[in-house]
């Protein structure tokens, strides 16, 4: 499902990371703030990769099996895509997504759990818009700061050289979990309206 969304997907230009820290979002308009202000800020992002940098063998363990209970669907989604990477690289993957999940468990309101028919809409969704650039998918991504985080953690240097393609994926794998996650959240507040 998700290779034919990583075959569109473009890398920015040489030097566009330097821009993507650099730029700020517009502000929004008020009256589509509630459907598109997203749940997730720079400083969550921030705060929860570096408290999960801190995890070790339990501590990861222990989290990994909260985020496999909060979220089964999407998390078995995620996994079935280790078979595709190298050890290192799945590593890399695991680690981002799992910052992924655990900023939205820390998000108000909590999404709610996304099923599997959920995640193929938000595929489809993503397929039909999949001609953008990486930093035009960041900026149009109900979640910005996410999306900026997985681009950012795939292209920083790491022990771990990835190529061209395995970025795309891994960041085209991560827009589906996070746009994923972003419904479900909305769907959270639709009903407590």
């Amino acid at each position: 499902m998700v290779s034919t969304l990583t075959i569109h997907l473009r890398l920015p230009a040489k030097g566009a990371g330097r821009t993507l820290r650099k730029k700020r979002a517009a502000p929004l308009n008020s009256n589509v703030r509630r459907l598109t202000m997203p749940f997730v800020s720079e400083e969550l992002i921030e705060k929860t990769w570096k408290k999960m940098g801190a995890f070790e063998g339990p501590g990861i363990q222990k989290l990994q099996k909260r985020h496999q209970k909060s979220q089964k669907a999407l998390t078995k989604f995620v996994y079935s895509f280790l078979d595709d990477f190298s050890e290192d690289t799945c590593g890399i993957l695991l680690f981002i997504y799992h910052v992924i999940a655990e900023a939205f468990e820390n998000v108000k309101p909590r999404p709610k759990r996304v099923s599997k028919p959920q995640i193929e809409k938000v595929i489809e969704d993503l397929e039909a818009r999949t001609s953008r650039s990486t930093t035009e998918s960041i900026e149009r991504s109900p979640e910005p700061f996410a999306l900026k985080y997985v681009y950012e953690a795939l292209t920083e240097e790491n022990d771990v050289v990835l190529s061209n393609s395995e970025i795309a994926s891994i960041f085209a794998l991560h827009e589906v979990v996070i746009e994923c996650l972003n419904r479900a959240c909305l769907r959270d507040s639709d009903n407590s309206a």
